[in-house]
């Protein structure tokens, strides 16, 4: 995870199912130690992805950026399913 200077959140990453495709903007939810505790919009993939599978995203959302990094090996994104209401934000 990386702050950029345009008040961009950038995650990096492997996806763990499929992913073949790129990514559409979407709702996520940012889970830690199975919590999902913030939810915020993604931007459409819009980042070279590496031979090695490595993939990027980002949010111009705000996100508690400390916390992530306190939760590193311990944390993941989600997609929300449309229509679900549940607010975590």
């Amino acid at each position: 995870m990386f702050d950029i200077g345009d008040a961009r959140t950038l995650f990096t990453g492997r996806i763990s199912r499929g992913g073949k495709g790129l990514i559409g903007a979407c709702l996520c939810e940012l889970v830690i130690d199975g919590t999902a505790v913030a939810r915020f919009k993604l931007e459409a993939e819009g980042f070279h992805r590496s031979p090695e599978g490595w993939r990027s995203l980002s949010t111009l959302e705000s996100v508690d950026t400390a916390a992530i990094k306190e939760a590193i090996g311990r944390c993941f994104l989600r997609g929300v399913e449309l229509g679900d209401s549940e607010d975590t934000s």
